[in-house]
């Protein structure tokens, strides 16, 4: 058996398989934009690390914040207690979001900053109708993936799911269905329309 080979059985032996992944490359390590495999091969990450390393891997400013902050606290939850650095950083956001928009909420993951999104636009509209967009990814918790449309396995087979929670096709021009010629207005107007 070959390191390789080794390396998925061990994978297959003690991860679950219901989180699918696209090779199976054995990663060591990030340079920036690349990935570096345990045999030393320099593979370019283009998934920017699922989209949370959009200043590449290991920058050098980011294992700075990174280690400081652990050197002086490696974690307490915003429901215990109030920190100096997350204070810090919301008040950095507030200034660079519109008008209106200066309270920031800190989730640890994007399915829990959906899920809050779903819970504060139910509290402060009243109403519980989602719209959500066809081939989205929200998260794999029972309410993001409610909103997930990108693979029905994501909905599938976990019970009941949100109610009313509606898809359309994105409104993109330059891929609507609409013949041609059609504008933005005449797109948007026919993904709402198509509303499931």
């Amino acid at each position: 058996m070959d390191a390789m080979s080794d390396f998925e059985a061990r994978a297959r032996k003690v991860l679950p398989p219901v989180l699918g992944h696209y090779t199976w490359l054995s990663i060591e390590r990030g340079e920036g934009s690349w990935l570096v495999t345990t045999d030393g091969r320099r593979v370019l990450d283009l998934t920017c690390g699922i989209a949370v390393t959009a200043v590449g891997h290991s920058h050098p400013r980011v294992v700075k914040a990174v280690v400081d902050q652990a050197q002086r606290l490696m974690h307490i939850s915003a429901g215990v207690a109030k920190y100096e650095s997350s204070i810090a950083l919301a008040e950095q956001l507030a200034t660079v979001t519109p008008r209106g928009l200066d309270t920031v909420f800190f989730g640890n993951s994007g399915a829990e900053a959906v899920e809050a999104a779903i819970k504060l636009s139910r509290q402060t509209t009243g109403r519980e109708a989602i719209i959500v967009f066809r081939g989205g990814f929200h998260g794999r918790t029972v309410g993001a993936a409610s909103l997930t449309t990108s693979k029905s396995q994501y909905r599938r087979g976990y019970g009941a799911l949100l109610p009313e929670v509606y898809v359309a096709p994105y409104p993109y021009p330059l891929a609507c269905a609409l013949p041609e010629p059609h504008d933005a207005e005449s797109c948007a107007a026919h993904c709402l329309a198509e509303l499931d």
